[in-house]
């Protein structure tokens, strides 16, 4: 088998403990280190290995159904843009009850499905939380605001606001953590020290050190308290040290955020990569006895 490329193997990241990985960014994809330096198995990603909390398919199947309505509204929208009647009905053909596949089309065709919507949603988190959270890590007063789009800059305002009330002193922000034996690997978004805020019921009243991972999503679900567990459990094995309390910065396009308690702790977040790991191990075995009986 060829050898990769630096390139592509990726950026080598090392940690406290003595650990080694490579963090390949086109995929955010991390892989074990060999001790001569080349390139092993993947690791699970955080969000992979947590993803058995969300055990609510009604939320999902809402959500996906929600961004799917704005897809619809947004073709519709355009179609009634045109002034001349036989141009809309025209422009409004595959908006068909009698044919769901008609519109599911149109939205695959317009890159306006659920996936479509949430990947860019995504990349306004990306954005948000390269841009401005780490800026600030960094030192910068301001964000880059010329850098955002009009809807990037309410979500930037939410986390300018959160570093002014809060005046974190950064440990460590944007950083990649591992652990080789539970095969897991994620990045966490901020670790710092904090002082009390004004808020008397604002989690950083605990003190010390704090671990805070940015949301940009409608709500805070129960596998994002989980992440902040598991990153908090990786971040102190490799060497970072322990950290006093979790939460989860939930800024908004409104220019408003909410810093949340973390309620997991790091049992509830073993559990979880556990019950990943034996649900790929079913997963695997009833795959192996449909192949054998076909």
């Amino acid at each position: 088998m060829p050898s990769l490329t630096e390139a592509e193997r990726g950026e080598l990241i090392e940690l406290p403990n003595g650990g080694r990985l490579y963090y390949v960014d086109k995929d955010h994809a991390y892989y074990r280190c060999h001790e001569d330096g080349s390139r092993g198995r993947r690791y699970t990603g955080v969000t992979t290995a947590i993803k058995p909390i969300d055990f609510e398919p009604d939320r999902l199947m809402r959500w996906a159904a929600r961004l799917n309505s704005v897809g619809v509204a947004r073709l519709a929208a355009e179609a009634l843009e045109h002034d001349d009647a036989a141009t809309i009905r025209s422009e409004l053909m595959w908006l068909d009850p009698e044919d769901p596949e008609r519109i599911w089309d149109a939205l695959l065709a317009a890159k306006l499905t659920y996936e479509d919507i949430r990947e860019a949603k995504g990349l306004v988190g990306t954005s948000v939380h390269e841009q401005v959270l780490r800026a600030l890590a960094a030192g910068q007063p301001v964000p880059d605001y010329e850098a955002l789009t009009e809807e990037e800059k309410g979500y930037a305002q939410a986390v300018v606001d959160f570093w002014l009330d809060h005046n974190p002193e950064p440990l460590q922000a944007e950083q990649i953590v591992a652990d080789e034996e539970l095969g897991v690997a994620g990045r966490f978004d901020l670790r710092a020290r904090f002082e009390g805020c004004a808020d008397p019921l604002c989690p950083c009243h605990k003190l010390g050190i704090g671990l805070i991972d940015c949301k940009t999503g409608t709500w805070v679900s129960e596998k994002d308290h989980v992440q902040t567990a598991l990153y908090s459990h990786l971040a102190e094995g490799c060497g970072f040290g322990h950290t006093d309390w979790t939460g989860i910065l939930h800024v908004g396009g409104d220019g408003r955020y909410r810093l949340w308690e973390g309620q997991a702790d790091t049992t509830a977040a073993l559990a979880a990569v556990g019950l990943y790991r034996h649900r790929a191990m079913i997963r695997n075995r009833a795959g192996k006895e449909r192949k054998a009986r076909a």
